[in-house]
């Protein structure tokens, strides 16, 4: 049980990490005349919410989690992609670009689906 916790406090913690990063590395870069723009793009979205997914299937295999909790969690991360392909599509392929705020709500969903599901 407290391996779990760790695991779930630490696929907690990746997820934010990764999301708030860029903001951190703007931030405590070199100051600068020029105004600097700091955005999560879909790619690094997509990264971390599918790390944080894949770290949870795997845990759910190894602690035999009720396969009704991973659907629950798979429909969620699903409800992401729907919206990361949408996001992809609108952005013409380049996925450098923002993403936009709907799917930063799915990824958030992705991961209190995750922690609810622990």
């Amino acid at each position: 049980m407290k391996t779990r916790k760790l695991q779930s406090a630490f696929l907690a913690i990746l997820f934010a990490a990764s999301l708030a990063l860029p903001v951190t590395i703007a931030l405590s870069g070199c100051t600068t005349t020029q105004q600097t723009t700091t955005y999560v793009t879909l790619n690094s979205t997509e990264l971390a919410t599918t790390a944080a997914y894949d770290a949870y299937l795997d845990t759910a295999i190894k602690n035999n989690t009720p396969v009704a909790e991973v659907a629950k969690v798979s429909k969620v991360y699903n409800t992401f992609q729907a919206g990361m392909r949408i996001a992809i599509t609108a952005a013409r392929g380049n996925t450098s670009a923002e993403t936009p705020p709907t799917v930063l709500t799915q990824a958030t969903n992705v991961k209190l689906a995750i922690a609810a599901s622990k």
